[in-house]
C-alpha cells in the first residue's frame, strides 16, 4: 500500500543542480505528469508486514511488480522471481553441454548446482577458452556475457591492431598509467585533485620515454606519477623534470621494495 510520495526540490549551487529538500505530492498528479525521481513510501502488499519501504518512482510507474494497486517489498520480489526461475529450471547437463558448444568447461560439479538454493545466481566455477578460470552464473550467460579477461584482452588487441611506434607506445603507457593510478590512487592523488584544474603528470615525460626505449611499464609505474596543476602540465610538454638516471633509480628502488 502507498503510505506518501515525496517530489525532491532543487537547489542550484556552485553551477550543481542538488536537492534541498522534498515535499509530498499526491498520486494523482504523479501519474499526470510522471515524475520519474519521486521517493514512494509503502508497505508490502505480499507479505503484509508493517515494515515501510521506499522506491523511486520510476518502479510505480514501469515495474510489474509495484504498481498503484499493489506494492512488493524487496524480499518478496526475490522470492517471486525464484519461484518463476524454477519453472523454467535448466538441468545441470544443458548447462554443461551449453558451455561445452562454446568451448568452455565445467569445474563447479552438479552436487553443488543442486545444493543451491537460488540456482539462477550460483556462481559456477569454469575454464574458457583462453584458458581462464572464472565464475559465472546461468543468469549473466543468458544475457551474452562472458570472460571478462577474453574480452578484455579481445578489446586490446584490436585497439593496438593498426597502431605502431609512438602511437602504440603512447597507448601501452596511457592504458598502463591509468591501471596504476586506480591501483595507487591513494599514493598518488589522495586529496582526490585530478580534474579539469589539476592533471595527472609523467614526471619523467611519456615523448622521452619513448625517446630513450624505456618500458611503459616504468614510465607509468606510481614513482613517476604526480598531480600537478593544469597551466604548469599544459606549458611543460614533452619536458622531463627528472632525468633518466634518477627515474631508474627510483624505480629499482621501488621494485626493490615492493620484492
Amino acid at each position: 500500500m502507498i503510505k506518501s510520495i515525496w517530489k525532491p526540490k532543487y537547489l542550484n549551487k556552485n553551477k550543481k543542480r542538488i536537492i534541498d529538500n522534498f515535499f509530498e505530492i499526491e498520486i494523482k498528479e504523479l501519474l499526470e505528469m510522471k515524475y520519474h525521481n519521486c521517493k514512494v513510501i509503502f508497505t508490502c502488499d505480499i507479505c503484509n508486514s508493517n515494515d515501510i519501504h521506499s522506491s523511486s518512482s520510476s518502479s510505480l510507474l514501469r515495474s510489474k511488480y509495484n504498481n498503484i494497486n499493489s506494492q512488493t517489498c524487496r524480499s518478496c520480489r526475490s522470492k517471486i522471481s525464484e519461484y518463476e526461475i524454477r519453472k523454467t529450471y535448466i538441468p545441470f547437463i544443458e548447462i554443461e553441454r551449453r558451455l561445452y558448444d562454446e568451448n568452455y568447461k565445467m569445474i563447479s560439479t552438479e552436487e553443488e548446482y543442486m545444493e543451491s538454493d537460488n540456482r539462477s545466481q550460483f556462481r559456477i566455477k569454469v575454464i574458457c577458452g583462453g584458458n581462464h578460470i572464472h565464475h559465472i552464473t546461468w543468469n549473466n550467460w543468458n544475457k551474452g556475457r562472458r570472460c571478462r579477461k577474453c574480452y578484455e584482452d579481445n578489446k586490446f588487441n584490436k585497439a593496438i591492431k593498426y597502431k605502431e611506434g609512438f602511437e602504440l607506445y603512447m597507448f601501452d603507457v596511457l592504458r598502463l598509467t591509468e591501471i596504476s593510478y586506480r591501483k595507487h590512487k591513494l599514493i598518488i592523488d589522495p586529496n582526490n585533485l585530478r580534474s579539469l584544474d589539476h592533471h595527472l603528470d609523467h614526471i619523467f615525460s611519456k615523448y622521452e620515454g619513448f625517446k630513450y626505449g624505456i618500458n611503459p611499464e616504468i614510465i607509468s609505474s606510481p614513482i613517476n606519477l604526480k598531480i600537478v596543476k593544469s597551466e604548469y602540465n599544459l606549458t611543460k610538454g614533452k619536458r622531463s623534470d627528472i632525468t633518466k638516471k634518477v627515474l631508474l633509480e627510483k624505480y629499482n628502488k621501488y621494485t626493490d621494495k615492493a620484492i
